[in-house]
């Protein structure tokens, strides 16, 4: 259950907030890809809490089963299925940011994090005027963590591992991200260049690569990156080579729920 004050709402916007906006850094990457440069403040107390959180959200993650030749294998929320050399890759992912017991102070960071995120989409909309339609509702936000070694292979973020083999069709069982239109990754901390800039707070490696828009992106904290979430802006993310990466991402989304693929 959700924190009483984390609405997640939509902030008042007056005319002094729209000026802000209209000032707001931004940088046109390609194919819809958009980098708004240091608009959220990013309090250092919220790493400790991260990875407490984190830790626990990713050992409760995931379910195990062995197949009839006795190999085990973990599946996700998703109900995708992951080797178990695979799980220690990829990112933990806290997806409950905000519950009962989240302590207020941190549900006040993430409260200023959606604001800022839809603050930047008012800025992305005007940017591109024609999105709106197709902008309906937002998912809650997570945290992802990346730590040394992590990495995200290549995907698009609309794609429910729909798949056909030997002729035979897998309908994936969750269908939400093929409503998904919109992602918003807003950086929490530095990607540098090389260990000797390494202090602690910041990781090398980690970079994003778009590759059929020919975008690699390494993030500062307090950016905010928008990008589409069609196979247009296919992307991944490199393996960290020191240090944690850390985000917090949503996504914006179109279409009226059903629960039977939500």
């Amino acid at each position: 259950m959700a924190h009483s004050s984390f609405n997640a709402g939509t902030p008042e916007i007056t005319d002094d907030i729209l000026r802000l906006i209209a000032n707001y850094n931004v940088e046109h990457l390609g194919g819809g890809v958009v980098r708004f440069s240091n608009t959220a403040p990013i309090p250092s107390e919220i790493f400790p809490w991260i990875n407490q959180e984190s830790q626990v959200a990713h050992e409760q993650r995931w379910t195990y089963e062995t197949d009839d030749n006795g190999v085990t294998y973990a599946l996700n929320e998703d109900k995708n299925k992951f080797d178990l050399e695979q799980v220690k890759l990829v990112p933990i992912r806290l997806l409950e940011v905000v519950t009962k017991s989240t302590p207020p102070e941190i549900v006040d960071i993430f409260q200023s994090w959606e604001d800022v995120i839809y603050k930047c989409l008012i800025r992305y909309i005007d940017e591109f005027p024609m999105v709106l339609g197709t902008l309906w509702w937002r998912n809650r936000g997570h945290v992802l963590r990346y730590q040394e070694g992590n990495y995200l292979g290549i995907h698009n973020d609309n794609d429910t591992n729909y798949r056909a083999t030997g002729g035979q069709k897998y309908i994936p069982q969750g269908q939400l991200a093929s409503r998904q239109v919109l992602a918003v990754l807003l950086y929490l901390n530095d990607g540098v260049e090389s260990e000797e800039e390494l202090d602690g707070t910041n990781y090398t490696g980690g970079a994003m690569n778009s590759p059929y828009l020919d975008i690699t992106f390494q993030g500062k904290a307090g950016d905010v990156l928008i990008f589409p979430a069609n196979f247009v802006a296919t992307h991944a993310v490199n393996t960290i080579t020191g240090g944690d990466r850390y985000t917090y991402l949503e996504f914006f989304s179109q279409g009226s729920p059903q629960p039977e693929v939500m």
